[in-house]
């Protein structure tokens, strides 16, 4: 404005010395202009500064309220034009409390100065750098505290003007959870890394994207060879795949096949455990226990699965081990009393769709117990096993020979066309087993009592077949043992009287109904009676007085003639 004053006293100068009114009027004119032209510049000068003083307002509100800490340095020069420190500029509260110091003592000092460790430590240099350069700085870094502790730090430098501007937060929490979350992850990657059993992770598809060392081993695949490049399913039988379609999702889709069968339960969220089959790498097969659960996002849509799979080889040759010894004799392996009957039920089937006969053969050897008890136990199974091996090699493939207990047999033959079939190979066994049979340094005269049943002649199920032929071999012993006897109705009545009298028997000495006769012994020469002899009478409540001879060989095969001797005595 004094610029102006001192113009319009020119004008009027040379106004007065010219005298020219058109002269006049253009000075006053350019006066004028000149004069609106300051006016509006000073004006907009103004409203610059009111909105300068604004936005700093704003901006100085803003950092104060800023949870992080912040302050703005101008850089010190050297009379060279270096950068020799930082001079705080502006610093917020939170920079305050960082720093525990007061900004009035801080405001308008340099840095350095303040804080000799900020150019020991580097700080000066990262700073200068970011002017140098114009290129923003961000980092983390740890600031011990008085108490022993350390807090983390991460700061946001940029360049502004010939100086800086920081952002400085406090990083500890956030380092803290990034070191939990990282010693968790370390945890788990060592669980799963050093798990004994596979675990293998898939995406929604199956394809494989991650695998432990145990599935390297496992499957004989390697991680580089398997993962983002096989299917889960690769490592599976493709014909279980396939041919469980029996099995079904819990939606009750059925017919499933593939990697859907495989995680039929899973992709519904629940726990999906089978046993299945993989082929190794090598082609070879193991048998695996699989469970198999969904991986879910936040919004518990499956993302993936996870397969963990144990080998169970072992577990399978033990419980093929027990059903081996819970349905085999364990002298001489040959199938038990179970496995006979699920074999006999199986020939009698398809006996039935071929029309064909099968026969049973109960093989009972001829004086066994005698034997046993002579000999001893260990020669009684050296006998039975020797007798088995004999049976044995007098049999088909299709045949099955199995043991009963003791010295019983059992001879199952399927696909039989005629009887006389049946007793050409009842001969054959009685045959080969006939013979001397060496035990330790003894020879032993073994021979064998042959009973047989033929389906559907005379019997029709597998307890008939059973009863009939043991009725059958009953007959042979009874008709001088070392021979086969084809069952007939004769043999079923009188094996169901044997077996009356068995039970009779067993009452009768409980009912005391067993008594002695004493008979004398008279001396042929002096006349005089030298002893007495017991006999032995039974007195049946229905049939009345039963002779010794029926019942005491019945007795004697039963074993109730050692109770009755005690009786007696």
């Amino acid at each position: 404005m004094s610029a102006l004053g001192l113009l319009v006293w020119r004008v009027a100068a040379r106004q007065h010395a010219a005298g020219s009114p058109l002269v006049n009027a253009l000075i006053w004119g350019a006066v004028f202009l000149t004069t609106i032209l300051l006016v509006w510049r000073e004006k907009n000068q103004t409203l610059a500064h009111r909105r300068a003083d604004e936005e700093d307002a704003r901006f100085i509100a803003a950092a104060e309220s800023s949870p992080d800490a912040f302050f703005i340095f101008d850089s010190v020069k050297s009379t060279a034009g270096e950068i020799v420190d930082f001079r705080f500029v502006y610093l917020n509260s939170h920079a305050e409390e960082l720093l525990k110091t007061p900004r009035a003592k801080l405001l308008n000092r340099d840095l350095c100065a303040v804080f000799p460790i900020n150019r020991t430590n580097g700080m000066f240099d990262k700073y200068r750098e970011v002017v140098l350069s114009n290129k923003p700085l961000s980092e983390e870094y740890s600031m011990p505290l008085d108490d022993g502790t350390e807090i983390w730090l991460r700061q946001r430098v940029n360049k502004l003007g010939d100086g800086v501007a920081i952002r400085t937060s406090d990083a500890t929490e956030i380092k803290a959870s990034e070191e939990r979350y990282r010693s968790l992850s370390n945890f788990s990657n060592s669980v799963f890394e050093n798990a004994p059993f596979s675990i293998i992770e898939t995406n929604i598809n199956g394809v494989i994207q991650a695998m432990n060392s145990s599935a390297e081993r496992l499957t004989g695949y390697k991680r580089a060879e398997s993962v983002g490049k096989l299917s889960i399913t690769h490592l599976h039988d493709p014909n279980e795949l396939s041919r469980k379609t029996e099995d079904a999702d819990p939606q009750g889709n059925p017919g499933l096949t593939g990697f859907d069968l495989l995680t039929a339960k899973a992709v519904h969220g629940e726990l999906d455990e089978r046993e299945w089959t993989y082929v190794r790498n090598d082609g070879s097969t193991l048998p695996v226990h699989v469970a198999v659960t969904p991986v879910k996002d936040n919004t518990g849509k499956p993302t993936g699965f996870i397969a963990i799979a144990s080998d169970i080889t072992e577990r399978k040759q033990l419980m093929t081990y027990l059903n081996h010894m819970a349905s085999h004799d364990q002298l001489t392996g040959l199938p038990g009393r179970s496995l006979l009957r699920e074999r006999i039920a199986e020939a009698i089937e398809k006996a039935m769709l071929h029309g064909r006969k099968v026969a049973v053969f109960v093989i009972d050897l001829d004086h066994f117990k005698r034997m046993n008890d002579s000999l001893g136990h260990r020669a009684g199974d050296e006998i039975i096993v020797g007798m088995a091996e004999r049976m044995r090699l007098s049999l088909r493939r299709s045949d099955t020979l199995g043991r009963l207990g003791g010295d019983e047999f059992i001879v199952v033959m399927p696909h039989i066309a005629t009887l006389h079939d049946v007793e050409r190979c009842a001969k054959r066994l009685v045959d080969r087993v006939a013979g001397i049979a060496l035990v330790g340094d003894m020879e032993v005269n073994l021979t064998a009592s042959v009973g047989v049943c033929v389906y559907p002649d005379f019997a029709e199920d597998v307890d008939s077949l059973l009863e009939r032929a043991d009725a059958a071999t009953y007959a042979a012993k009874s008709n001088g043992r070392n021979q086969f006897q084809v069952f007939s109705e004769a043999m079923l009545k009188e094996s169901q009287e044997r077996l009356s009298m068995d039970t009779a028997l067993r009452h009768a000495l409980v009912r005391e109904e067993l008594f002695l006769h004493y008979q004398p012994l008279v001396s042929l020469t002096t006349g005089r009676v030298i002893g007495m002899e017991a006999l032995l009478r039974w007195h049946h409540p229905k049939l009345g007085v039963i002779p010794p001879a029926t019942f005491i060989p019945l007795a004697e095969e039963t074993g109730l003639i050692v109770a009755i001797g005690e009786w007696a005595l």
